[in-house]
């Protein structure tokens, strides 16, 4: 509870809205609440583990999706949960540091633009200052408004086109009718403009980054050729100049994405490959027979899908019980995202 009074919520309502959306920002649906304990539950020191490595991919994911969107204090929020877990986060250190560089960048080129006005205005005071060349009278010219006298006449010095423009100055003609003498004018010079450039592109040199998923995993990139079965050491792809779509299936579990952006040197997908259901099959060769699966009514001859949204094991064993004139009662092994098929033991 915050300590200041007005700083608590004022209704316990808004208390739970309130870590009901941050459960959801988190990738754990409040929906999801019952599924996730009971997983906990069943193995408290695997799920941990295992929520660790899925709290830290969507927190990322959701502060990039952020960044993107131009929230950058909702960004640096998430970024701040994910080194809370992970305080060596490569990509999300990867992430501040780039963002840093660019701040830094920035802040250069606002000094460089301030120094160059500084430098321009200094010279400026300076040439002002600085009287006639020698041997030139100095005299003064009419202020604007003022007639001059209708016996003197301005005459522009004609010089060669190539000629040097020295000191910023131009010199005038005065013709009265006792002679000329020749007066110097200060002409400001040109203004030079600092323009500030945009950002420059980071470059990154080529890295290479090693995948891990589910043991016989394959994969594809950027969906423009054939799957290819994953190493047993891992799965290693090399960044360049652009992100990398790698598409990962397995026949045990969901599909998953992974972009290679070049901001951390390794991706754990394991954690969001989320395990299919396994099917039974039961059937039986002996008339007025009944199935039950894993303690559900089954249909012979038609698969039963076996969750296994609350496992941290790809396979489990289950029993099937076939019900006659006598009792048939088998134990068989499912694993995710196959059909196993079982034969009653009744004549």
């Amino acid at each position: 509870m915050a300590a200041a009074p007005d700083d608590r919520y004022a209704a316990v309502g808004e208390m739970v809205l309130a870590i009901e959306a941050y459960l959801d920002e988190s990738g754990l649906p409040p929906d999801k609440i019952p599924a996730e304990l009971a997983r906990y539950f069943q193995a408290p020191a695997s799920y941990e583990e295992a929520l660790k490595a899925r709290l830290i991919d969507t927190l990322t994911r959701t502060g990039t999706t952020k960044l993107d969107g131009d929230d950058r204090s909702g960004a640096l929020d998430v970024f701040d949960r994910v080194l809370t877990i992970d305080p060596e986060n490569e990509k999300v250190l990867a992430i501040l540091d780039r963002l840093n560089r660019r701040a830094r960048v920035k802040t250069g080129l606002l000094v460089a633009a301030g120094l160059g006005v500084l430098v321009f205005g200094g010279y400026e005071i300076h040439m002002r200052s600085l009287g006639p060349p020698a041997g030139v009278p100095n005299i003064n010219v009419p202020s604007q408004g003022s007639a001059i006298e209708h016996n003197q006449h301005v005459v522009h010095e004609l010089r060669p086109p190539d000629a040097a423009i020295v000191d910023a100055r131009s010199e005038v003609a005065l013709v009265p009718h006792d002679g000329p003498r020749m007066v110097t004018v200060g002409i400001p010079d040109a203004m030079q403009v600092v323009t500030a450039q945009p950002d420059a592109a980071i470059t990154l040199e080529p890295i290479q980054v090693a995948i891990k998923a589910v043991p016989g995993s394959t994969y594809r990139l950027d969906a423009s050729s054939a799957y290819s079965p994953i190493p047993a050491g891992g799965l290693v792809v090399t960044y360049t100049d652009h992100p990398l779509k790698v598409s990962i299936i397995n026949p045990c579990c969901q599909e998953v994405t992974a972009s290679v952006d070049g901001t951390t040197k390794s991706l754990d997908v394991r954690a969001n490959q989320r395990f299919l259901p396994g099917y039974v099959t039961a059937s039986c060769a002996v008339a007025d027979v009944s199935v039950s699966i894993d303690g559900k009514t089954a249909t012979l001859g038609e698969p039963l899908g076996i969750s296994f949204a609350e496992s941290l094991q790809s396979s489990r064993n289950v029993k099937v019980t076939f019900t006659g004139k006598t009792i048939d009662i088998q134990s068989v092994n499912v694993a995710a995202g196959k059909t196993t098929e079982v034969k009653c033991a009744l004549h």
